[in-house]
């Protein structure tokens, strides 16, 4: 239902996904986890639409539907460690 494509950057990594029609990425639940002292992270530029359902319980109210393109600026500080790890719902 999610079908992704990671890009590696000089300035960072682009998430692209091909949500399959009838499904959602809900908003709350995509996270970056990554080491501080390893990493530092910039604001999220984020590229899909976005929806909400305020009777939603709160890890549901905002999702994107259709395509979504996520780039996260990341520079690396430490090269030795592991490497940031992207979760989502799928």
């Amino acid at each position: 239902a999610f079908p992704v494509h990671l890009e590696w950057r000089e300035q960072g990594v682009l998430v692209s996904f091909a949500t399959a029609p009838g499904y959602a990425l809900y908003k709350q639940r995509l996270r970056l986890d990554y080491s501080p002292r390893q990493w530092r992270m910039g604001e999220w530029q984020v590229a899909g639409r976005l929806e909400a359902d305020d009777d939603a319980e709160p890890d549901f109210r905002e999702r994107y539907t259709g395509p979504l393109a996520v780039f996260i600026p990341l520079v690396r500080l430490q090269h030795d460690g592991p490497g940031p790890v992207l979760t989502f719902q799928g």
